[in-house]
């Protein structure tokens, strides 16, 4: 298995019982770092091992996806198929450069860290608007799904990101993928209603807006009853620097009202223990989104271990957005080890050389050599961390049960 990436700065990634190599930069005539073009892209091999018990496992495994962004599903041919559509090409990025073509967009795929993350994923959203659009953007992951043994998904749903289409498009064409995909698929997918933390680049801003979409979608409900309902927990995400999660405290609180239940939210993705602290706190998190440095303070450690406050981990994600050195040095394995909730997923997979779930499963064990029983308790990781009632998260981990059963690598 090889991952292909562009990496915007240079790196070292090491694996037990494999090579190292080296993540290069490439820098223009002047030796300023520049996007990385297409024939110099990367090549990241991770170690080949034969297809053996662990590979057949993950391939097998039922998994939840619980930590997926719509918007970040959107493959470059997707995205200009629908801007074809609606008449919006050539796209105009950063710096007001134009974009002919999915292979110049993916060209520019390298990332020097979050913020500059940020600006392509919105460049991608503002394309889509009308039902067809966003039902198409979520079939097509959920069929990616089904290829994966993934029967259930919580996707971060963030009607902020997507400012031409109207609250009820995007959950009109949202609702009918899920309905086809629970048909045809066999998939079941829960919303999960999701604020951006920096709407509107300042604080007051940005909670004026998370209101507003409340607002808009307790109008929704009157028209259309039973439309809050369909979501399964609140999140928060975006530019974490800035934007502490206290600011959104009332947001949650009144969402809560509306009557959505559960609370989840990116936390230290990119800052340090305190974040995820204030987030837990502030907001009553039941699910940290990211949450790897936790790894760096024993305090935090301890608690999550106690508490089982489950973590929704995006390896490649954090390898490819510079947020850890390499697939080695993940804090999933010291997290598994001290009995954190853990379980992978692959964030925004149409950014990161689309690399879906189960990639990121193959990927992390193969870099930290994890064992059968480990990929089984990573799985059941991630049923367990879902939003849904015992009864169903039983069904499900019998059916992880016994898979592993077959592999003789029961946890």
């Amino acid at each position: 298995m090889r991952l292909f990436f562009r990496s915007p700065y240079s790196q070292t990634a090491t694996y037990p019982n494999a090579k190292q190599v080296s993540l290069t930069t490439y820098r223009d005539a002047d030796g300023q770092t520049s996007a990385v073009k297409a024939s110099k892209a990367t090549e990241l091999n991770v170690p080949g091992l034969p297809k053996n018990a662990r590979h057949a496992l993950i391939d097998a495994i039922p998994l939840a996806s619980l930590h997926v962004h719509l918007g970040g599903t959107v493959s470059p041919e997707l995205l200009f198929q629908v801007a074809e559509r609606n008449k919006l090409l050539p796209l105009i990025g950063e710096a007001q450069k134009e974009y002919h073509s999915a292979g110049d967009l993916r060209k520019d795929y390298a990332f020097q860290g979050l913020n500059h993350f940020l600006k392509f994923y919105h460049l991608g959203t503002e394309a889509f608007r009308t039902e067809q659009d966003f039902y198409e953007l979520t079939f097509d992951y959920l069929k990616s799904c089904k290829k994966q043994n993934i029967p259930y998904v919580e996707i971060f749903f963030d009607p902020q990101s997507y400012p031409h289409a109207p609250l009820e498009t995007q959950i009109e064409g949202f609702q009918r993928a899920c309905t086809d995909a629970k048909k045809q698929l066999g998939i079941t997918t829960k919303p999960i209603l999701t604020f951006v933390r920096h709407d509107g680049f300042s604080p007051d801003k940005a909670v004026a807006s998370a209101m507003a979409l409340l607002d808009a979608l307790e109008a929704l409900e009157k028209k259309r009853p039973g439309t809050i309902k369909q979501f399964v927990a609140v999140g928060l995400g975006g530019i974490e620097d800035g934007y502490p999660p206290a600011l959104f405290k009332p947001v949650y609180q009144r969402a809560k009202t509306l009557g959505i239940q559960h609370a989840t939210a990116h936390a230290g993705e990119v800052l340090n223990s305190e974040d995820i602290w204030n987030a837990i706190n502030e907001l009553g998190l039941e699910r940290i989104n990211h949450g790897q440095n936790a790894i760096h303070e024993e305090k935090l450690m301890r608690y999550l271990s106690e508490t089982k406050i489950p973590l929704t981990l995006c390896p490649i994600s954090n390898l490819l957005l510079n947020n850890v050195t390499s697939l080695e040095n993940h804090p999933l394995r010291p997290m598994l080890d001290r009995g954190l909730v853990v379980s992978v997923h692959d964030c925004d997979p149409a950014f990161f050389n689309e690399k879906t779930v189960k990639d990121n499963l193959h990927a992390i064990a193969e870099a930290q050599d994890l064992s059968p029983k480990e990929i089984v308790q990573l799985a059941r990781n991630s049923f367990l961390s879902a939003f849904m009632p015992d009864t169903e998260k039983q069904q499900y981990l019998a059916d992880v049960d016994r898979l592993a059963k077959q592999f003789h690598a029961s946890a």
